[in-house]
């Protein structure tokens, strides 16, 4: 299966966020430490932008929020859509997940510069489930992986727009 939906809330949710670390460095006789680590910034996954990427276990559901990295850095997860639902009622947990898979098939083509059922690459998205929905979440977040037709990622460096593989 290509496509791994994955919902912010609404499943019971085990994240092991990892992120990418790089041990410092001390130099000879006492000098300052460099860190060499990539900077993380804990983001909420509604507030994820284009762009972003970031390493996750998305196995179990979908983390609340994960540490957004530099995408020159090794990372896991790259966002390549952002789509804002309309206010009002919940349209339902089958519609948001159809929307979703809608909106991130869709906007693919555009990121990747092939259509994602010719492509190697595997999309996930993030929508908002009735608990968020309540809260204020109106935002669809699509993000691609490089990986196992299983869904487990493998790491890449740089963005992986136009690739069209």
């Amino acid at each position: 299966m290509k496509n791994a939906p994955l919902e912010r809330v609404g499943i019971a949710i085990t994240v092991g966020a990892a992120a990418l670390m790089l041990a410092g460095c001390v130099q000879l006789g006492g000098g300052p430490t460099t860190n060499t680590a990539p900077q993380e910034v804990e983001t909420d996954v509604s507030e994820l932008a284009i762009g972003a990427c970031f390493n996750a276990s998305l196995a179990s559901g979908a983390p609340s929020s994960v540490d957004v990295i530099d995408c020159a850095g090794l990372h896991d997860f790259e966002v390549y859509q952002s789509v804002a639902l309309d206010d009002g009622d919940f349209p339902g947990e089958a519609e948001t997940e159809a929307s979703a898979q809608d909106e991130c098939s869709i906007a693919f083509e555009e990121f990747a510069g092939i259509a994602y059922s010719d492509s190697v690459l595997l999309v996930n998205y993030f929508y908002p489930s009735e608990l968020t929905w309540a809260t204020g979440d109106r935002v669809i977040i699509c993000v691609v992986q490089d990986g196992d037709i299983d869904g487990t990622p493998l790491p890449v460096t740089g963005s992986l727009a136009g690739v069209a593989r």
